[in-house]
């Protein structure tokens, strides 16, 4: 078997010599955001009021990394917007994608077990203890949205809006989430 999906964030921390940030050109830091190195950020990238850049990420080019929003030991793509109150945790997320605000990719379960992946159909013990996504390119995932680690997201595929998403996502797909409720009248 050839390398598996989740290797690169094994070895991340072997692409950094040193505790550097690295900025790419026409960059914009707001004050108020914080970058904890060895990270690398793209050129012509936005990294937002209150955001928090964690150690061990490289972020593409063109790459927006909003208000309040959170990356911990990621790989992003090129074009990359995590507009608001964003959390991506141990992932790597692929080019042109757009997270809605509010949507989480979850790196840690609750009974911090390791986490599972369902690949070709058979499911697989990645051994880490926090993993969250792999998401393709083209991808769309809506406000509120719940990616559960261990999830794998395929290409040009949308995620409407508060959906919760966990295992494995084909390529080309739309995730729809009906939610239903009940609207009762006061006693």
């Amino acid at each position: 078997m050839g390398q598996l999906p989740w290797e690169p964030l094994v070895h991340l921390k072997e692409q950094f010599k040193n505790t550097d940030v690295v900025i790419g050109k026409n960059v914009t830091i707001h004050p108020s955001a914080v970058v904890e190195g060895p990270v690398i950020i793209g050129d012509n990238c936005v990294i937002g009021v209150g955001a928090y850049i964690r150690p061990y990420s490289i972020i593409g080019n063109n790459c927006v990394i909003g208000h309040a929003t959170e990356i911990k030991h990621c790989v992003l793509g090129d074009n990359v917007v995590l507009p608001h109150f964003n959390y991506v945790g141990d992932s790597i997320v692929g080019n042109n994608v757009h997270l809605g605000g509010g949507a989480v990719i979850a790196n840690y379960k609750s009974d911090g077990s390791t986490v599972s992946v369902e690949l070709d159909g058979k499911k697989m013990d990645t051994g880490l203890n926090k993993f969250g996504a792999i998401v393709g390119d083209h991808v769309e995932i809506g406000s509120g949205c719940i990616i559960n680690p261990g999830s794998m997201i395929g290409n040009n595929t949308t995620i409407y809006a508060g959906a919760i998403v966990r295992g494995s996502i084909p390529d080309n797909v739309i995730v729809k989430y009906k939610q239903t409720f009940e609207i009762v009248p006061k006693q």
